[in-house]
Order: C-alpha cells, then sequence, then structure tokens
C-alpha cells in the first residue's frame, strides 16, 4: 500500500500500519501468507477467516470462524473485516464431489458476500486469487500477458467459476480497489502429499503400499505445464498490498514443466500416455466414485497457456524465488 503519512505535532512522519483479513487462511497460501504478513513492518494484524480448521496462535492474528457461502456469511464477515484496511480473498472449493449447486455457492456467492461485506466495512482494497484457468486457450508456446481472452475452458467447472467471478468484481465493487491474482498449479513440498491424496480419492490407500508416493504416474503425453511456489504467490500478494495495486497479475516461474518433471511432482516416474487414453479412463474412474477429478481437468491441464509475469515484476519488483525445477526436486 502507498504510504499514508501524517505529520504529527512534533513533525514526526508517522506510517499508517495495515490491518489485513485473509479469507481461506488455513490454505495452502494461506498459510504461506499470514506468516509473512505478522512480519511485515507495515502490517499491524491479521484477521484469519477460516472455514473449519485451525490456525496457530499468534497475539495479531485474530480467527474468525465463517463459511463465505453461507446465508448469514455478510453479517459475519462485515463484523470481522471492521477495521481493516485490505481483504484478501482466497477462500475456494476446487472439487465439487457431488454437489455443483454448493460449489457454486461457496465460490461465485461467497465472492459476492466478501465484496459486500467489505464494502459494508470501509475496506479499501480487495486481491482476489484467481487462476491461470480464466484464460482462454492459446494455440502457440508463447506466454500470455493479462490481456489475453478470459472465457476460461466451457468444460471445467473451476474455470467458468474463476471467469463468473473476475467477471463479477470487473463489473464494478463500488469504492473498493480490485487486485487480481492469476497462477497455474500451485505448488508447495509440504501441500504435495495433501494434494495427490486429493486427486487419487478412495485410491488413496494405494500410497501405504508405496510409501506415499505413485510409483509410475499416467501423464498426458507431451505435457507442458507451470507452476509456482506458494511463497512466491504470497510476496505477490504483500507487494499488492502495500501498493493498492489493481487489476491482474500473473504469477510463475519462468521455466515450464514437461511430463517426467510433472511425474517427479508426484513422486514418480512419468508413464506417458495418449489424451484420447487417459479420457475414457478418468471418467470411468469418477463416475464409479473412486476419484474426484473428473475429465474437465485433462481440458484444463491441455489448455493452460504458458503465462507472462512481466507486469509483476516491472510494476512491483516480484520475481520468483523458486523456479520449477527446485520446486519439483524439493517435493521427492
Amino acid at each position: 500500500m502507498e504510504a499514508n503519512w501524517n505529520v504529527e505535532r512534533k513533525e514526526t512522519w508517522v506510517m499508517k500500519l495495515m490491518r489485513v483479513a485473509v479469507t481461506g487462511a488455513s490454505g495452502t497460501i494461506g498459510q504461506a501468507l499470514i506468516p509473512r504478513l505478522l512480519k511485515d513492518p507495515r502490517v499491524d494484524s491479521v484477521v484469519a477467516v477460516v472455514h473449519d480448521r485451525e490456525l496457530p496462535a499468534d497475539e495479531r492474528c485474530d480467527v474468525v470462524q465463517a463459511d463465505v457461502g453461507s446465508p448469514d456469511a455478510v453479517t459475519v464477515l462485515s463484523s470481522a473485516f471492521k477495521g481493516c484496511d485490505a481483504v484478501v480473498h482466497l477462500a475456494w472449493q476446487t472439487i465439487a464431489t457431488d454437489d455443483r449447486a454448493r460449489q457454486q455457492q461457496i465460490n461465485v456467492g461467497g465472492t459476492a458476500n466478501v465484496v459486500e461485506a467489505a464494502e459494508a466495512a470501509g475496506v479499501n482494497q480487495l486481491v482476489h486469487l484467481s487462476s491461470a484457468a480464466v484464460y482462454s486457450p492459446a494455440s502457440s508456446g508463447e506466454p500470455v500477458t493479462e490481456g489475453w481472452p478470459t472465457d476460461g475452458v466451457d468444460s471445467s467447472a473451476y474455470s467458468q467459476d474463476k471467469v463468473a467471478v473476475e467477471a463479477m468484481l470487473t463489473a464494478g465493487t463500488g469504492s473498493l480497489r480490485v487486485g487480481i491474482v492469476r497462477p497455474p498449479m500451485v505448488v508447495n513440498p509440504d501441500t504435495v502429499p495433501r494434494v495427490v491424496g486429493t486427486m487419487l480419492g478412495r485410491l488413496t490407500p494405494v500410497l501405504r503400499l508405496t510409501g506415499g508416493r505413485v510409483p509410475l504416474v499416467p501423464v498426458p503425453a507431451g505435457i507442458r505445464a507451470q507452476v509456482v511456489h506458494a511463497d512466491d504467490i504470497a510476496e505477490l500478494v504483500r507487494l499488492m498490498l502495500h501498493r493498492v495495486s489493481v487489476g491482474a497479475f500473473n504469477v510463475a516461474t519462468d521455466d515450464v514443466l514437461g511430463q517426467v518433471d510433472v511425474a517427479r511432482l508426484m513422486g514418480g516416474i512419468a508413464l506417458p500416455v495418449p489424451t484420447f487414453v487417459l479420457r475414457p479412463v478418468l471418467s470411468t474412474l469418477h463416475r464409479a466414485g473412486l476419484v474426484p477429478v473428473d475429465t474437465s481437468w485433462l481440458d484444463l491441464l491441455a489448455s493452460c497457456p504458458v503465462l507472462d509475469t512481466t507486469r509483476a515484476r516491472d510494476e512491483l519488483g516480484w520475481s520468483p524465488r523458486f523456479d520449477a525445477m527446485m520446486t519439483a526436486r524439493a517435493s521427492v
């Protein structure tokens, strides 16, 4: 945030410290962001909004239990946001399970509730965690800037919810200054086993037989994917809060992972398989209730373009501490 300076009687320059609220605070990015904010000399305190998880105790971090998609969310959140200068909105339901309506209620309706509550509480700034999934497919491998079309991937509920939320935020949010973060796959070595377990669903017990790893990973042949470390997203958000940045920012590593690297992230060896072979297998496993991810995630993986991060670098001085290969090696 740009310095908000006030002159005291002794003509001493004093900077106004920020109070920041974070929804979805117990998630991967929230766990990286909150410690970073609490170490920032320009942040006075943090409000951590969580649904059903606990956070480590800290005297400068107030924890509020709230479901952003609930009928009383605006009331609860506006009270939690009172006195805050900024809200970082991370809360999101990534996988729909069997209740698509509930997923939309949390993602799209929940974001609307966060915006309404922030406006009611007099918050100045909102930073929303979006995704590279908002981008329309790119036919070439050239990195795309924030100006690339954002129609998303039609078959992906995750993508379409992100697109809908960005459209809502762009349409107008009153006095709120809105910044948007667009990452690709978020990777944190400590959370890779949990992510793999989520993807495997009821097949997770198989991991016990393999020491927690997937020894042979079926991956779409020819896949190219970007990743970003949760700590690097947290740093970008911190910088956006300092500048009261508006508009979208791509955030990603410069290097791109191939099929071997993607398999390494999951702790195994790549087994390249054509997409037309993977699709019916994944569809069958999903319909049988064995895995929560469906074929739309294949579409998303194949369609997500490489990101150009020039804006974040030039305007905010951001650069990733972790490159893709460092992250992949750290995860195995």
